[in-house]
């Protein structure tokens, strides 16, 4: 009957003279002799069943303790296989079927187990003898598990198996090394497209401004040959005339208003083609003329010129309209000195910067109020004229002055993002003297 111990009296358990034990119990007296208990040292064998793989069997110990097993089944060795099981891989779920031969308390074995390559550690199953996976990743591994039996000996050896799960074939070494190859070759082909479709743009482009130089070479050419010409001998021509003494006192002063208007129109025509002409699209062309223009401006007046340069200017390339706009702008002001200023002295000076310049205008005239100049209604239009000048080539303008202390006027021109070169990286070859009067 069972061994269901009494709790209604007490003491219920005593020990013998001659060591034996006893315990009441609810159906008789039972009694031990702890001489004759044994302990179960030797550690159960393990046994690997079966694999099985999406539900069908792909390895087994017995194919036929295995209903689910396939013909082609691998035989599963006891302990450690060296049985390699490959898998496929699009397998969803992976199953491992053990077992531990033991006939002293089966029910009391306890299994621990570890996919090397997949598992950090062991898993303690307890007495469960399934350990299942999801899809396992491309690679090697090796599952070994382990069982001990109701006295806690555990069996190290256990069994194992390897098991390798092929790639698809896009995790292949050879197809992503032809990916590589084909990325690799289809970047060098796409950038060596761009570079050479940019190359050709370039030289498209160079051609193109090549074209233009030239035409405006020969504009300038054919204006200084042919109308220049003229006109010079127009001038010519009115000096003789107003020179001879047989014309009456009307003709005469229009022979030499037509004379002072010829002279005049020739130096205008002589900044059209300087503007024109490519080969002054330079820094150091664009500071020469300045210095050439403020001289024959202020040539025969009071006023002083000073023109401070720097002793060397790099040759930067200026964009036509640039220079064209600052001397314009440089042009007005000269004519501001030379009408309002009542000047003594004026100097022009040229500031090098490493992706701008600084044109500055500065005389020691009568000066004036430049807030009430530039908001009066009607007023300033010489100064907003500059201001505008600047603005349209991406530059500033900056205008100094308060009366008897007179007048600074300062163009900014950056040259950074608008010429193929900075004055930072050229060397410098144009050389013009300091300080010249």
């Amino acid at each position: 009957p069972g061994l269901q111990a009494s709790f209604d009296y007490s003491p219920s358990a005593c020990v013998g003279r001659d060591g034996r034990l006893w315990f009441a119990m609810r159906n008789g007296l039972l009694m031990i002799r702890p001489d004759q208990l044994r302990q179960n040292p030797p550690p159960p064998p393990v046994v690997l069943e079966q694999v099985i793989v999406d539900d069908l069997t792909i390895a087994a110990y017995d194919k036929e303790l295995s209903p689910n097993a396939e013909e082609t089944a691998i035989p599963l060795e006891p302990g450690e296989s060296t049985t390699k099981l490959r898998l496929h891989p699009a397998h969803n779920k992976v199953e491992f079927d053990f077992a531990a031969l033991s006939f002293t308390s089966p029910e009391n074995i306890h299994f621990r187990y570890q996919l090397r390559g997949f598992d950090q550690r062991w898993i303690e199953a307890g007495p469960q003898n399934r350990a299942t996976y999801p899809r396992l990743p491309a690679g090697s591994y090796q599952f070994h598990v382990v069982a001990c039996n109701h006295a806690g000996v555990w069996n190290e050896t256990g069994a194992s198996l390897r098991i390798v799960v092929a790639p698809f074939y896009w995790q292949t070494w050879w197809f992503r090394s032809l990916t590589l190859a084909f990325f690799t070759a289809a970047v060098i082909a796409i950038v060596r497209y761009l570079s050479f479709r940019r190359l050709r743009k370039h030289m498209l482009e160079l051609k193109q401004q090549a074209a233009l130089h030239k035409e405006r070479a020969r504009i300038a050419r054919d204006m200084h040959d042919e109308v220049g010409a003229k006109l010079t001998r127009l001038s010519l021509l009115s000096d003789m005339a107003a020179a001879s003494s047989n014309l009456p006192d009307d003709a005469g002063a229009d022979v030499r208003e037509i004379s002072e208007t010829a002279r005049e129109t020739i130096l205008a025509f002589d900044e059209i083609v300087w503007a024109v002409n490519p080969r002054n699209d330079t820094l150091a062309d664009l500071a020469g003329y300045l210095c050439r223009h403020i001289e024959d401006f202020f040539d025969g007046s009071p006023t002083e010129c000073i023109i401070d340069l720097p002793v060397t200017i790099p040759p930067v390339m200026l964009p036509t309209e640039m220079r064209h706009e600052v001397f314009l702008a440089a042009k007005e002001a000269f004519t501001n000195v030379a009408k309002y200023a009542t000047a003594s002295r004026v100097r022009l000076r040229l500031i090098l910067q490493p992706d701008a310049f600084d044109l500055i205008i500065e005389d020691d005239g009568r000066g004036f109020n430049g807030s009430a100049v530039t908001t009066r209604p009607g007023g300033g239009n010489g100064l907003l004229n500059m201001r505008e000048r600047m603005r349209r080539i991406g530059g500033t303008f900056e205008c100094h002055s308060h009366p008897g202390g007179g007048t600074l006027i300062k163009f900014h021109v950056p040259i950074s993002r608008q010429t193929p070169t900075s004055l930072s990286t050229l060397r410098p070859t144009t050389r013009i003297p300091q300080s010249t009067q």
